[in-house]
């Protein structure tokens, strides 16, 4: 759930890549889109992901999306402390990724784009969950139809965990 960035062209933009990666990106779509991705991984393992964006005007789109990640199911091992012997408990735990997100994209100029956007991610293995509430900003500047240049920040303003420790965040050029 905290997402790559994208540089695009903009006959070429889908709100796959663009609700989640930057929503600067949301601002270039003119029609209303609704797409579902399904990957099966290996074994029990999957990846869902589920967004819809819709254009409120020429200069403001809004997007969401939704994201599930089923790691499969895996057993519980301890190590035993008298040879280093593997012990199968016989208990098994799925981890898992949940991620929801809104996204709003301002398409101030043919040049310069705009976009803000806030999730709830939260993951889980075993017993242990944690969540946080985070942010995404990010700009689009296009030099001329086939250049630009993007800013992207993500996962700003979370604390996770038991810790309460600074959520992942990146910054991507």
């Amino acid at each position: 759930s905290l997402g790559g960035n994208f540089v695009t062209l903009p006959d070429f933009v889908d709100s796959t890549v663009a609700s989640f990666s930057n929503p600067a990106g949301l601002s270039l779509l003119d029609s209303t889109q609704l797409s579902y991705t399904h990957f099966f991984y290996y074994e029990n393992s999957d990846y869902n992901y589920l967004t819809f964006s819709w254009p409120f005007s020429k200069r403001f789109v809004t997007g969401w999306y939704v994201i599930y990640n089923n790691n499969g199911q895996f057993f519980f091992t301890k190590e035993s402390f008298l040879g280093g012997e593997i012990i199968d408990t016989g208990e098994e735990f799925t981890p898992s990724d949940f991620a929801f997100g809104l996204s709003f994209g301002w398409y101030l100029s043919k040049q310069f784009q705009l976009g803000l956007g806030g999730k709830f991610a939260m993951e889980k293995i075993l017993d242990d969950k944690v969540n946080a509430f985070l942010f995404d900003g990010g700009i689009i500047l296009h030099w001329s139809y086939y250049a630009a240049t993007e800013l992207v920040v993500q996962n700003i303003g979370g604390k996770i965990g038991v810790l309460q420790e600074n959520a992942p965040a990146s910054v991507k050029l």
